[in-house]
């Protein structure tokens, strides 16, 4: 399949944001970035992807504040406001659980339904508290209510995606290489060099420190099957990278 026919098989989530809007954090990408059966460009509600229309509705609360430093006047509030409302009725829509079309040949599974039914109850609530909290322009709230809603539909949208298949055919000449069919959590520890030590957001500091990766095989099976299968065979322990004028340590510690 060329890369046309790959394109539109992935969320059309560009690479900076959506729209005008930029995307900086790796939660909302990994949301936004969820396979799908649109094209690419196109208009998530129009083509009945109610679910990815309701993401891109509850993430763009947080990127129209993010636009602006947080600091909103009435006009960014309304539309967040506007969003909200939006996000609300789409997830009325009958046409919300509708899976993912084909992986690979295989038909999207039938998913857990009481969880399904669990998670919306979650996603309406915090839309809920999240249409008082954009009212009452309480940026504190805003902030925790539109982080649940987003976090708990992006867990309802990923039941719909078929494990262990790629929305997608790799083309024959790499089928041998490593694929990560689906996502991969990684937990790798970084260590500074010499003397040095990483400051942390709270102000202390350390000599090492421990990351969660998600890699993502949905948008690039071959690059992200490449770093698992080198990180399985521990070929990033103990291996020294530059950054800056300081050497780090980079080792992976586990995956699930």
């Amino acid at each position: 399949v060329g890369p046309s026919a790959a394109a539109a098989a992935v969320a059309p989530v560009a690479d900076v944001g959506i729209r005008e809007f930029l995307v900086k954090d790796g939660a909302e990408f990994l949301r936004l970035g969820l396979p799908t059966s649109l094209p690419e460009a196109s208009d998530p509600e129009t083509l009945g992807d109610v679910g990815r229309a309701a993401q891109e509705s509850i993430e763009l609360v947080r990127l129209r504040l993010e636009q602006v430093g947080f600091s909103g006047r009435g006009p960014v509030w309304n539309a967040c406001l506007k969003e909200v409302n939006r996000a609300k009725t789409l997830l009325d829509s009958p046409d919300l659980f509708r899976p993912v079309s084909t992986f690979d040949g295989k038909k999207s599974f039938s998913p857990d339904r009481q969880r399904q039914t669990a998670l919306l109850d979650a996603t309406r609530t915090s839309l809920t508290n999240l249409e008082a909290a954009v009212r009452k322009q309480d940026i504190d709230a805003v902030r925790k209510y539109q982080d649940a809603a987003g976090t708990s539909l992006g867990e309802l949208r990923e039941l719909s995606v078929p494990r262990d298949a790629l929305p997608f055919a790799v083309p024959d000449e790499f089928k041998d290489l490593p694929q990560l069919r689906g996502r991969a959590t990684l937990t790798c520890e970084i260590a500074k060099g010499g003397k040095g030590e990483f400051e942390r957001e709270d102000g202390t500091r350390a000599k090492t420190v421990t990351l969660k990766m998600v890699v993502d095989g949905y948008r690039a099976p071959l690059t992200a099957g490449n770093f698992v299968d080198l990180a399985r065979r521990n070929y990033y322990d103990n291996l020294p990278i530059e950054v800056g004028v300081f050497p780090v340590l980079f080792v992976v510690r586990g995956w699930t």
